[in-house]
């Protein structure tokens, strides 16, 4: 768990067993499934194996833990924030820069579906990512919440 403006979040995290830094992915989850729990989205942990098993340490923040986990997509999808995503992608990646295992330098984002809008929002917002891969992002000159700007404009 780490603290997010606040807010509990669970972050599941994989690391290579290797003995040599290694470079870190922050990998944002799609809908649906992954918004009852990132123990319930098998694509997503599936995918953060296959990129740990390949040398990175990923770490997958739980960006739906704003609300109870039980809350249907709609919900969750009505409520979700700009900043707060970055905030939640933000505690992900202070998490891997922190690791000693991980090279600071050398941090990335993934996302597909839901999580490629995440991925374009954290890049927009986060100038030391070394890389930004998405995968089926969409909506990303809508902006989310009445306050924040589109993560494209």
């Amino acid at each position: 768990m780490v603290d997010v403006l606040g807010q509990p979040m669970e972050v599941f995290v994989f690391r290579p067993s290797t003995q040599t830094t290694c470079p870190g992915i922050v990998l944002a989850q799609h809908i649906p499934v992954g918004h009852t729990g990132i123990e319930n989205d098998e694509f997503t942990l599936v995918t953060a194996q296959r990129l740990c098993d390949a040398g990175f340490a990923v770490a997958i923040p739980f960006i739906f833990h704003w609300g109870e986990k039980n809350e249907g997509i709609v919900v969750k999808r009505d409520a979700a924030r700009d900043d707060w995503m970055v905030a939640d992608c933000q505690a992900a990646f202070d998490l891997l820069a922190a690791d000693p295992m991980v090279d600071k330098d050398r941090i990335g984002v993934v996302g597909h579906c839901w999580g490629g809008r995440v991925a374009w929002l954290f890049a927009c917002h986060n100038s030391r990512l070394a890389a930004c891969t998405v995968f089926y992002g969409r909506r990303v000159m809508i902006p989310m919440g009445a306050t924040n700007k589109a993560p494209l404009s």
